[in-house]
């Protein structure tokens, strides 16, 4: 138990200086586009969505680093499609995967860099064409403190705090509940299918599949993410409903399509 509170502790702190560190070039970010949209009025919708997943990937940031860059693209007059791109990305892989995980195989993991860029640009053409400019799926109140009229420093400090407010608790409870759910529940899980006479065509069923199949390593990494959907609690802090369930609801999507193609 003490083992299990001092890593949830850490992950806490960890997702937090994340935030913070985001909500700083969140300010520079919303400077830069407000610069470039003043001078080039008609940037092309697909050139935002091609940036926005890429600077998904190569920031080393996790999922709370990226939400208030997200925020700062909506907030600067940009489409939801150039915003959430960058969300989709980031789930799936950032650079942050190879620092902290040493499990991580660049030669395997190549697979799941493309899967990552595809979704996200997916997801944005996908969002341009059903999602009116109008109908921002991110809550008003998040923006505000970008559009306030402050000096740098001053708004610098109002986007921290208004983004630790509105994120703090979401965040908290999200790495509590994931934390306790793979200490508890995962290896029960796996050792359930293994181990109860019911399920043992299961396990023999994923015993025997092609691991070295590239949608099999894909279906696994999102049904990887899909487990740690209590990790990503923080969506509620800053997503209107229906973007949180049209987010939840893509990755879905993408497991069930890549599952049924790793099985043949």
């Amino acid at each position: 138990m003490g083992e299990l509170i001092t890593k949830t502790a850490l992950n806490v702190l960890f997702s937090a200086a994340h935030l913070i560190t985001g909500s700083v070039l969140a300010v520079m970010l919303y400077k830069l586009l407000k610069t470039i949209t003043k001078k080039q009025k008609n940037t092309a919708v697909l050139c935002m969505i091609l940036l926005s997943a890429s600077l998904g990937m190569v920031l080393p940031l996790n999922i709370y680093g990226i939400f208030p860059l997200a925020l700062a693209v909506v907030a600067a007059g940009l489409p939801n499609a150039a915003a959430l791109p960058m969300l989709i990305s980031n789930s799936i892989f950032s650079l942050l995967v190879p620092l902290t995980d040493s499990q991580f195989v660049w030669r395997t993991g190549g697979y799941r860099i493309a899967l990552a860029f595809v979704a996200a640009v997916l997801a944005g053409v996908l969002i341009h064409l059903l999602i009116k400019p109008k109908h921002t799926l991110i809550k008003s109140a998040c923006l505000l403190p970008h559009q306030a009229n402050l000096p740098f420093w001053s708004k610098m400090t109002q986007v921290i705090k208004s983004n630790i407010s509105s994120v703090g608790i979401y965040l908290i409870i999200g790495v509590i509940v994931h934390e306790v759910m793979r200490a508890y529940l995962l290896d029960a899980a796996i050792s359930f299918i293994s181990n109860s006479p019911g399920m043992t065509s299961v396990a023999m069923y994923f015993a025997g599949l092609n691991v070295v199949n590239p949608f099999f390593i894909l279906a696994m990494t999102i049904a990887n993410l899909l487990m740690n959907f209590a990790f990503l609690s923080g969506l509620f802090a800053f997503f209107r409903l229906k973007g949180a369930v049209m987010f939840i609801g893509y990755f879905v999507l993408i497991a069930a399509a890549l599952g049924v193609s790793a099985y043949f």
